[in-house]
């Protein structure tokens, strides 16, 4: 995906928070995040984690 600047996956390191693991997308701006959250291969990832996990959680934020 041509928006995506960087992008980071890990596991929870201490094991005892709330949520398994984390994704951070980074992104040129919010038109880039538009195109990247609307883009095919995206839609199909998260088609596919919503069929593996029971909840989760997405932030959205500018630095």
């Amino acid at each position: 995906m041509p928006e995506l600047l960087d992008i980071t996956v890990g596991p929870d390191v201490l094991g005892e928070g709330n949520w398994d693991i984390a994704l951070v997308a980074d992104v040129a701006d919010t038109a880039a995040l538009d195109a990247y959250q609307r883009h095919p291969a995206h839609q199909a990832i998260v088609a596919y984690v919503r069929s593996v996990v029971s909840s989760r959680v997405a932030v959205d934020f500018e630095i």
